[in-house]
Order: C-alpha cells, then sequence, then structure tokens
C-alpha cells in the first residue's frame, strides 16, 4: 500500500511525465506500467498456472504453497521504477560531478553576435546521447 494517496501520486506522475516530455527526453514504455498491474497480469497468466499445477505435481507440495512461491518470486523480479527518482538521482549525480571537475556556467546565447571569447574561455558542448538496449 502506498503512502501517498492514490489521487496524489497520480498528479505527480502526471507532472514528472510532463516534465520528461517538455525536455524531450525518452522514457522506455514498460517504466511508467504500474508494478501491481504487471503483477496482477502475471499471476493471471495461463502459463504460469499451469507451471504451478505441474511444479506442485513434481514436487509434492500443496498448490497455495508453490502460489505463495510464485508470488515472492513476482515481487523480487517485477522491476520497481520511480520516474522522480530516477531523474532526481541522475540530475543530482551529473551536477556533483561536473562541479568537482569544473566551474560551471550555464548562459544561452540566441545567435553568434560576432564578439571573440574572452582569451581564458573554454567552450564544451555537452550532448546527451540515450540508446536504449536494443539500439546499442
Amino acid at each position: 500500500m502506498s503512502v501517498l494517496p492514490e489521487f496524489l501520486r497520480q498528479r505527480i506522475n502526471r507532472s514528472a511525465l510532463r516534465s520528461v516530455r517538455k525536455r524531450g527526453s525518452r522514457l522506455d514504455r514498460f517504466k511508467l506500467t504500474d508494478r501491481s498491474r504487471v503483477r496482477d497480469l502475471l499471476l493471471a497468466s495461463p502459463d504460469i498456472a499451469r507451471a504451478v499445477d505441474a511444479h506442485a505435481k513434481a514436487h509434492g507440495l500443496s498448490q497455495a504453497k508453490v502460489w505463495k512461491l510464485v508470488r515472492t518470486y513476482i515481487d523480487e523480479i517485477v522491476p520497481f521504477f520511480n520516474i522522480l527518482a530516477y531523474y532526481r538521482f541522475g540530475y543530482f549525480t551529473s551536477r556533483s560531478l561536473l562541479n568537482l571537475f569544473y566551474k560551471v556556467s550555464a548562459e544561452h546565447h540566441p545567435a553568434w553576435s560576432g564578439a571573440p571569447l574572452p582569451r581564458d574561455a573554454i567552450v564544451i558542448y555537452l550532448m546527451r546521447i540515450m540508446c536504449s538496449s536494443v539500439t546499442c
């Protein structure tokens, strides 16, 4: 059971998704699926029911005991993904590392004005390239 009421949790998730879309980030669709829904789909699967039946017969266990074991395995296997924690951790880590090695100043210039850069300035272009496990 979640500590936050359902409506508040949904509102926070929608806000986080708007933020991800606004910044053009890519997020795998499965990460947005609720963990309890994945769990329910797995428990309702006829393949898993057949495997439970076969395991119970092969090892002389009751179906209830095997289903309890299956629920334990599903809880371990199905990942928990929190979009806010995911991006907060990445933002904090990257910001800390950059500030550790560089004096960071971010400026936006709409167009090159033709004025030369100061002699002690170093221009660094940072680009974030995201790829999924399928494309990399």
